[in-house]
């Protein structure tokens, strides 16, 4: 990425006769205003984690939420221990499916349903 930054720059060093000005910023662009341009053009990354939590108790154990689970394990008569189990990289499509699955929206992550960066 670093070479096709390079490339960009000396283009707009060869076209304009030095740096391109942003002129929002009133300075010469860099090789770092350069590589924020080409980050925006890039598909966004989602993370899909799972996290397992083990739940040691004297009576069977069925907790309605995670506030539960912290309060009987930190104040109660239960014990725990969490990690996390995997972790994955997912697309906008997959994600947009994972909150519709989970009940949430997709607007969460700016996303449509499809998975579709949608404008703020």
């Amino acid at each position: 990425m670093r070479k096709l930054t390079r490339n960009i720059f000396a283009y707009f060093q060869l076209i304009n006769g030095g740096p391109p000005l942003l002129e929002n910023l009133g300075r010469p662009m860099t090789e770092d205003d350069v590589d924020d341009a080409i980050d925006e053009f890039k598909p966004r990354k989602f993370y899909k984690t799972i996290i397992e939590i083990e739940v040691l108790s004297e009576e069977p154990y069925n907790p309605f939420s995670l506030e539960v689970i912290e309060q009987d394990t930190t104040e109660g008569d239960c014990s725990c221990k969490w990690g996390v189990k995997s972790s994955e990289i997912v697309d906008g499509p997959e994600m947009a499916g994972l909150l519709i699955n989970q009940s949430s929206c997709t607007e969460l992550f700016n996303l449509d349903e499809d998975g579709n960066d949608v404008e703020d």
